[in-house]
């Protein structure tokens, strides 16, 4: 199927989508959209992730990556650029120029970050330096508006079921979440934040629940996404730097660094704000940072700084493995109906590509 064939079924398959995330499978549409090498058997049993293809970026860094379930497109920020990856073929179509420099004084994973929404069929990159969102369109591979918020632009996720855009705006007295309507490609609320360091932010789209890891507010912020307030602050030990969300477990995995020890990983039930599993060890020596869930089959996906991804059964809440891949991974992306993981590994220029776990 080619990629326009893919675009053009967004339509038809709008309220599955709507139902719910695991039943995408389902439908007729998505199934034909599939990769025939996705099949129940590519990966193996639980905890078989296993690098299948390594893509170069040439000289340029990895930093942040996500994907379009809907067109298996892949999307990795660059510090002046856009990598766009397919994911069928594992081959890199095109690289999309972005305006402006990118900013000197921010950490390197943080100089592009990036979501995308499948429904609209739309990018989002942050750009720091210029204080505002890019926005790219799939179709044409450019971009088509830019978005000014007015801070430094970091974290971002995106809600295809409201079409609401969150991203973290950092001031030099305070954090906020904007809340951008990726229809009109305005900001239409500001959400305060209670910290200045907060490092992560993830939807539940079938809750419509925003969640902030909170660095430096000892616990996870949770957010109404219909009322756009907080609503919620899931105490921890503090200290957890980036979040993700599995929507049909409605569970939130947040990861805590520890330069002493082993890095940890701490479960959240999102219907009661409590956290349900803590510590989950992911082995001495281990820096945790980017963070992926497949919804389909509930593992977790940790990039570990060092060298390799950490594999979670999020049934067990057990480490089943750790996968090598290359220097430094950073950002984790899944491709669910696709059984595919991206992970950034920015000093080796590089995007390697798992067959997950099942």
């Amino acid at each position: 199927m080619s990629r326009e064939h893919a675009l053009l079924l967004r339509g038809r398959i709008r309220w599955s989508f709507l139902s719910a995330l695991g039943s995408l499978v389902l439908t007729g549409a998505l199934t034909a959209a599939t990769p025939p090498s996705a099949s129940p058997s590519a990966a193996g049993t639980a905890g078989s992730a296993h690098v299948i293809a390594t893509i170069s970026l040439g000289r340029h860094l990895a930093c942040n990556v996500a994907t379009d379930p809907l067109t298996h497109m892949v999307y990795v920020t660059e510090p002046t650029g856009l990598a766009v990856i397919n994911g069928r073929t594992d081959k890199l179509v095109t690289t999309v120029r972005l305006p402006g420099a990118a900013a000197r004084a921010v950490l390197i994973d943080r100089l592009r970050n990036v979501a995308t929404d499948p429904l609209t069929g739309r990018v989002y990159v942050t750009d720091a330096a210029q204080h505002s969102v890019l926005v790219i369109d799939e179709r044409t591979d450019r971009v088509v508006a830019t978005i000014p918020v007015g801070g430094q632009m970091h974290w971002i996720a995106t809600d295809p079921l409201t079409g609401r855009v969150y991203v973290q705006d950092w001031r030099r007295s305070s954090v906020q979440v904007a809340v951008i309507d990726g229809r009109a490609d305005t900001v239409v609320a500001r959400i305060p934040e209670n910290g200045l360091y907060s490092l992560g932010i993830t939807v539940n789209p079938l809750t419509d629940r925003v969640y902030v890891a909170g660095t430096s507010v000892g616990g996870v912020l949770v957010i109404d996404g219909r009322a756009n307030k907080v609503v919620s602050i899931v105490p921890d030990t503090g200290g957890d730097q980036r979040i993700a969300a599995d929507p049909l477990t409605n569970t939130i995995y947040a990861d805590l660094p520890d330069a002493d020890g082993p890095g940890y990983l701490q479960a959240i039930n999102g219907r009661t704000n409590t956290v349900t599993a803590y510590p989950i060890s992911l082995r001495q020596g281990v820096y945790p940072l980017g963070i992926a869930t497949d919804p389909l089959t509930h593992f977790v996906y940790v990039a570990n700084y060092g060298n390799n991804i950490v594999v979670i059964n999020g049934r067990t809440n057990k480490v089943v493995g750790f996968v090598p891949v290359g220097r430094n991974p950073n950002g984790v992306a899944t491709d669910p109906l696709a059984n595919r993981v991206y992970v950034t590994n920015i000093f080796s220029h590089s995007v390697s590509v798992l067959a997950g776990s099942r």
